[in-house]
C-alpha cells in the first residue's frame, strides 16, 4: 500500500480534531476495499431479504367478519339480552354474533341491540 491511499490517526490526532464521529471512517480506511464490498452486499442482501419477507407477512388477506345490522331497538326497563333475543325470534348465538361489544350484564335503558343483521 503506498502512503497516499493509506489513512492513519493516532488518538490524540482523533480527540484535538474532533473527528471522534469519523471513527468509523478511520476503521474503513484500514480496510481494504474488497472486504468493504463484501460486506455492504451482505448488508444490503440481510436488508433486502427481511423487507421481503415482512411484506409477505404484511399483505396477507386477514379478513374479519364484520357482523352487518339492519334492525336496531332500544332496551327499556326489565329487558335481558335473552328477552330481547326471545322477542324478535332470533337465537342467542345470532343475537351474540350481530351484538359483538355488547356486555349483557350491563344493559342500560336506551342503548341500542341490533336484532337482525348479517
Amino acid at each position: 500500500m503506498s502512503p497516499i491511499n493509506r489513512v492513519t490517526f493516532t488518538i490524540t490526532e482523533i480527540i484535538t480534531r474532533n473527528i471522534s464521529s469519523n471513527i468509523l471512517i478511520v476503521i474503513m480506511a484500514k480496510i481494504n476495499n474488497k472486504t468493504v464490498v463484501c460486506m455492504l452486499f451482505m448488508i444490503f442482501l440481510f436488508v433486502g431479504t427481511m423487507t421481503t419477507i415482512e411484506g409477505r407477512a404484511v399483505s396477507r388477506d386477514f379478513t374479519i367478519p364484520v357482523p352487518l345490522c339492519s334492525s336496531v331497538v332500544g332496551v327499556k326497563s326489565g329487558d335481558t339480552c335473552f328477552g330481547i333475543a326471545q322477542k324478535f325470534k332470533i337465537s342467542l348465538e345470532f343475537f351474540d354474533l350481530i351484538n359483538p361489544n355488547l356486555n349483557c350484564n350491563k344493559l342500560f335503558i336506551g342503548e341500542w341491540i341490533c336484532v337482525d343483521g348479517q
